[in-house]
């Protein structure tokens, strides 16, 4: 009996899908519409820099048996997408596609490069039910389960979306922030905000920039200047220090993303 037993959870075990992502929001994602239907292995390791990473030959081996890669739009996938496709012949990729196109279109300022599109609450509706339309026909006996959680999932993206719409509408909701890294530009329009970063347009500090950054925190009078785990804070510290911010962290790529997002909602309203 028990032999019988061990086979069956071999069976079930065999049964799931395995996908890999490239940041652990999407892991998330996956999660709420699969469950425990699919293994997801993420690429870039906590704290790594997502737009700067290099995988490891290592974890070629990762992908051997995944049916699916989902990107997300991240530079480094363009200059590994051939060599992950060399080593699992059977893995299909699955860019963002036009959902990311769409919203990068409708949100994106030109003059800039952020492609953290997966914080935009907009782009979550979107992405999720891509996802589950993958899932699904990948594997065709599950549809109804992804389309079951799709349902809640989506439900609590609205909530959350109204919470946070709900926090930024307070009267003493600070609207302007201030960070060294640019990465929050798709979660300020949706929601009223103004994000101003050190580096300009991802080209490190400017003497031009911080001309203007430094008249922006006296009009605004802002007090905090956020950093991020995956970035060196060394000159966060020296800019913080030459004017008198309060130095504290958002997470771009923190696993949780509904979580994540009140939290960094409610630091970006409420820190003084």
């Amino acid at each position: 009996m028990r032999w019988l037993l061990v086979l069956i959870l071999c069976i079930y075990a065999e049964a799931k899908i395995k996908v890999a992502v490239s940041i652990a929001p999407q892991a998330y994602f996956i999660h709420q519409i699969a469950k425990d239907l699919v293994d997801v292995y993420v690429m870039v390791p906590n704290n790594q820099n997502p737009e700067q990473y290099e995988p490891l030959i290592s974890q070629m081996k990762e992908l051997k048996d995944s049916a699916l890669y989902f990107g997300i739009g991240l530079d480094f996938e363009d200059r590994w997408k051939k060599r992950f496709l060399d080593s699992a012949k059977q893995m299909r990729f699955i860019p963002p596609s036009k959902i990311y196109d769409a919203s990068h279109d409708t949100h994106h300022d030109h003059r800039r490069h952020d492609n953290h599109i997966w914080l935009s609450v907009e782009f979550a509706k979107e992405y999720a039910q891509y996802i589950a339309q993958i899932l699904s026909m990948q594997d065709a006996e599950r549809s109804q389960e992804y389309a079951h959680n799709l349902s809640n999932f989506l439900i609590k993206i609205d909530e959350l979306d109204s919470l946070l719409h709900g926090i930024f509408s307070h009267p003493e909701a600070k609207k302007v922030f201030l960070v060294f890294h640019p990465a929050f530009e798709y979660l300020a329009k949706e929601y009223g905000l103004l994000e101003l970063a050190i580096e300009a347009d991802n080209k490190g500090v400017k003497i031009r920039h911080m001309q203007e950054i430094s008249q922006q925190i006296k009009q605004n009078n802002l007090k905090v200047i956020y950093k991020q785990p995956q970035f060196s804070d060394k000159t966060v510290h020296l800019l913080a220090k030459e004017y008198g911010l309060k130095i504290s962290e958002l997470d771009p790529f923190a696993y949780d993303w509904v979580e994540n997002l009140m939290q960094m909602a409610k630091k970006i309203a409420n820190e003084y």
